[in-house]
């Protein structure tokens, strides 16, 4: 209902992104169960289209999925049709079985910013097409999105501070199992057992040191290496992504460097 009232009022602006979160989360923040996370986020997203179609056309509520069912409402909980009903869903992941979740029932892909370009082509998109054919579609019919870690700043104290945040942000993220198979696939393995255990023994200060110069590159754009903009473009030239954020805050009065940045990055 949330999301239909936002693209009511933003006039079909709307992208909504959705995500499962890790086990310990869901589990021990939430209070919740976490069992097959890309099958329930699947129906999960099936049967929010059936309630949306349901205010939308008025239809009869008839979902029966496999976590969730739709079959009942009354007039007083349905908002009644809006001018663009068809809201995109984004579902957010990192591995390949939420990447082929996304093909099976979503229209983009959010991928973490724990990646690089070779994992978007060898793991990722591939998994997405795989879940794609499945509804007789393509990878190419999906929008993927990219966060994208920045070590920014115009001297080299800035960017040095910001190097250090980037790594802290990255060592967060490699502590959690869930972000093992990318770690595996540069070869990183070893690296994400002791950042779990430094996490777990709440020494957190001594996690960024395990962040080699080699996965900081690879996950990384450095201004160090010239204009982000242009790195961005040539980072995922070919059309490997479609739409990018920088992974960090957009300073207040700094409109005109942004909006060379965005103008840089829109240009052919």
């Amino acid at each position: 209902m949330t999301a239909w009232d936002i693209q009511r009022a933003s006039h079909g602006r709307l992208l909504l992104g959705l995500g499962t979160q890790v086990r310990a989360h869901v589990e021990r923040r939430f209070s919740m169960p976490f069992e097959h996370p890309a099958a329930r986020i699947s129906d999960y997203i099936d049967c929010m289209r059936s309630i949306w179609r349901t205010f939308q056309t008025g239809e009869k509520p008839n979902y029966h999925g496999q976590y969730y069912q739709f079959t009942l409402i009354n007039d007083f909980f349905n908002p009644g049709p809006i001018d663009y009903p068809n809201i995109p869903i984004y579902l957010a992941g990192v591995n390949p079985r939420m990447a082929r979740a996304a093909g099976e029932v979503a229209d983009g892909f959010s991928i973490h910013p724990m990646h690089c370009p070779a994992y978007v082509r060898d793991v990722i998109r591939p998994a997405l097409q795989e879940g794609a054919q499945i509804r007789g579609r393509s990878v190419e019919d999906l929008v993927l999105y990219a966060d994208v870690f920045i070590i920014d700043g115009t001297t080299e104290s800035e960017r040095m501070h910001s190097e250090e945040e980037v790594r802290r942000q990255i060592a967060f993220y490699a502590s959690t199992p869930s972000y093992r198979a990318f770690l595996e696939y540069h070869g990183k393995l070893p690296i994400a057992k002791k950042l779990s255990l430094l996490m777990r023994a709440g020494k957190l200060t001594g996690m960024p040191y395990l962040i080699d110069d080699d996965l900081l590159s690879a996950v990384t754009i450095s201004r160090a290496d010239g204009n982000i903009a242009c790195q961005l473009k040539d980072r995922y030239k070919g059309n490997l992504i479609q739409r990018a954020m920088v992974y960090k805050p957009v300073e207040p009065n700094n409109e005109i460097y942004w909006r060379g940045f965005i103008n840089t990055l829109r240009a052919p």
